[in-house]
């Protein structure tokens, strides 16, 4: 016992560097194993993050990819239901329909546009109707590569053939710039029974839009200035100010038919 006290008496500063050796080694390597395991999960953190901004941008290519497939699917049946007339029966008309975008639209101003992301190289050409899922929209008026410019319902020189689908009666759909909500349908014969709700149609008369495509509501009626025939107010089912997907109809019958009537 007294040889062992006398050991760590004489030898008790190398015993005491020796601890506090083995003690700073403990702690460096602590610190350094903390460290990396805290680079690891920040580094993993950053990875994830990648990943999921990735992950986020592929689906949204693919959602949109998916979306346009279903915009061209929603045509196709558009165009079979347009192509009916109004007795439903079995019939293959000349209308096909083609998807496209707004990307500009006028609503407040006297004669009013929309911009649309198809033109020459989809084939389309102006007097072409463009109608929304909600009702109708306007008429091509000029075309280039990429983009065509729409004349909106919405316009002074727009000009529509229309009819009450209750009655039959119809006349021409145009715009007084007064409620971007609503246009008139004039020249309806002053002994028409109308009611007040009754749907108004196109009326397929000009070969631009098929009979039928749905336009508004009969809200009010006045007789015109001459006393002769009915002016209606109508409220649109396609809020002008919303328009975002629409369709471009296309008549493949239209030339030789304007033909005939030309």
């Amino acid at each position: 016992m007294s040889r062992l006290t006398a050991f760590f008496s004489s030898n008790k500063t190398k015993l005491l560097f020796g601890f506090y050796l083995v003690l700073s080694l403990t702690l460096t390597l602590s610190y350094q194993t903390f460290n990396q395991v805290r680079l690891l999960h920040t580094s993993g953190g950053i990875g994830a993050q990648i990943h999921e901004t990735t992950s986020h941008w592929r689906d949204y290519f693919s959602l949109s990819a998916q979306n346009e497939v279903l915009r061209q699917e929603n045509a196709r049946l558009k165009a079979a239901e347009w192509n009916q007339p109004m007795t439903h029966q079995t019939y293959s008309g000349p209308y096909r329909a083609k998807a496209t975008r707004v990307v500009r639209n006028t609503f407040n101003q006297r004669d009013n546009y929309l911009l649309i992301n198809t033109g020459t190289k989809d084939s389309i050409t102006t007097d072409m109707g463009v109608v929304s899922n909600l009702g109708l929209v306007g008429i091509i008026e000029q075309t280039q590569k990429g983009y065509s410019s729409v004349m909106s319902i919405l316009n002074s020189r727009s000009r529509i053939s229309a009819q009450v689908n209750r009655t039959g009666h119809f006349g021409s759909l145009v715009w007084n710039g007064s409620n971007h909500n609503r246009v008139q349908l004039i020249d309806i014969p002053i002994t028409a029974e109308l009611k007040k709700g009754d749907t108004v149609a196109t009326a397929g008369m000009s070969g631009i839009f098929p009979e039928g495509i749905l336009i508004g509501r009969l809200m009010e009626w006045k007789k015109s200035a001459d006393q002769n025939y009915l002016e209606l107010e109508v409220a649109l089912f396609q809020d002008m100010s919303r328009v975002r997907n629409v369709y471009v109809l296309q008549n493949k019958d239209k030339i030789s038919r304007d033909s005939l009537i030309r």
